[in-house]
């Protein structure tokens, strides 16, 4: 039986939700937001199953990669490199999935802003799954999703952070030839409660209702920090307050979650076919190369993944590279906890989101007047 005694022990991947034949596990979130499993004593027959599937639990996961070829790559498709976060990686590979009549899983924004895995079937439904959100994913029932398209025979490509992808492969118990898994470069993931929180506080304060938010707009180029929102029935607004909110509260590591801490995918060894992530530093490697408007890390883990690669390298400008080249921090060790995490959390729990965003999160006065003009000359502008 599955007991999680620490939250460093669980990344909430579900795969011990759905490998239990009882059902009596369900994932429900903690104070922080995050999702753990909580075990029914009463149904629980103590098989032992939900401990063998767990990727966390599993020493032989991540897999090693003694093969691994890396790359970097910049997608030829100037419209799609436009609308990703990095060189365009997941849209070749996503593309070339739909194209033999498979489906595509990654994570998007609902309605209500709160980022879910959702599958995509055709090209116009794969503008959801483009661009990085900085929130956990909540995967509901993807995992049997995908365990019966693989079943008969559809070809699948998921995308999640490393632990989602050790965590579906776990759970299928077995390797399927139709299933292309692809694991991205991880920083860490935020608490789906905060972020849910700071969408409320915005809205209330704009009066307005966001759509979309993006840390990652490339608009001013891809080396160039640019932040937009998207608003419904109103204008998209950029490097504004509002977002900068969220810019700041990611990478201070107050709302991550504890397994993050402790992440055993913080290496060259992957989980999936292919690992994806923005490949920082191609300046050092090739001064020539044209990194404007993006360059994805590509790095091809497997026979399968290398299979794939070569079925759409026409899709690419590709670069090859070394260890030591495309090395990343993500590669090397997990993200440190902020010595404030525990202080962020009695003062939100105590005092509310309000408090903690002007607290942790809140601009200097100079800032905030720099804010307050920017949105004023935009306005002016608007009305003529």
């Amino acid at each position: 039986m599955i007991n999680i005694a620490n939250p460093t022990q669980c990344c909430g991947c579900t795969a011990c939700q759905f490998v239990c034949h009882n059902n009596a596990i369900k994932m429900c979130a903690d104070e922080e937001g995050f999702l753990y499993p909580e075990v029914n004593l009463e149904t629980c027959d103590n098989c032992g199953a939900c401990e063998r599937v767990c990727p966390l639990l599993d020493e032989h996961i991540p897999a090693s990669c003694e093969q691994q070829r890396i790359f970097a790559a910049t997608n030829k498709d100037r419209q799609l490199l436009a609308r990703s976060a990095s060189g365009g990686a997941f849209g070749a590979l996503a593309s070339w999935v739909l194209e033999r009549g498979g489906i595509v899983y990654g994570a998007a924004y609902n309605e209500d802003m709160k980022v879910k895995h959702i599958c995509a079937e055709h090209a116009d439904e794969l503008l959801r799954l483009h661009d990085s959100k900085y929130v956990q994913s909540e995967l509901g029932h993807v995992f049997p999703e995908i365990k019966k398209h693989l079943q008969t025979g559809r070809e699948v490509l998921f995308t999640g952070t490393p632990c989602q992808v050790g965590g579906l492969c776990k759970y299928l118990k077995k390797p399927y030839p139709n299933l292309l898994a692809c694991d991205i470069l991880c920083h860490s993931v935020a608490s789906p409660r905060i972020f849910e929180e700071y969408i409320k506080y915005v809205e209330e304060k704009t009066k307005k209702k966001i759509t979309h938010l993006s840390l990652r707009d490339k608009r001013n180029g891809w080396g160039v920090y640019t932040t937009r929102i998207d608003y419904q029935s109103h204008p998209s607004e950029y490097n504004s307050y509002w977002a900068g909110i969220w810019a700041m509260a990611y990478p201070h590591h107050l709302i991550t979650r504890p397994s993050c801490h402790q992440c055993k995918f913080c290496s060259y060894d992957r989980c999936g076919d292919i690992s994806i992530g923005d490949f920082w530093g191609i300046e050092k490697k090739a001064p020539d190369y044209d990194a404007h408007n993006g360059v994805s890390l590509l790095m091809v883990n497997t026979a399968k993944g290398r299979q794939v690669i070569d079925d759409v390298r026409g899709s690419f400008h590709l670069l090859e590279a070394s260890r030591e080249e495309a090395c990343q921090p993500v590669l090397v060790a997990p993200v440190s906890p902020s010595p404030l995490r525990p202080q962020f959390w009695a003062d939100y729990k105590r005092r509310g989101i309000d408090y903690v965003i002007n607290k942790y999160w809140g601009m200097s006065f100079k800032r905030r007047i720099y804010y307050h003009i920017q949105s004023f000359f935009k306005y002016i502008v608007q009305k003529k």
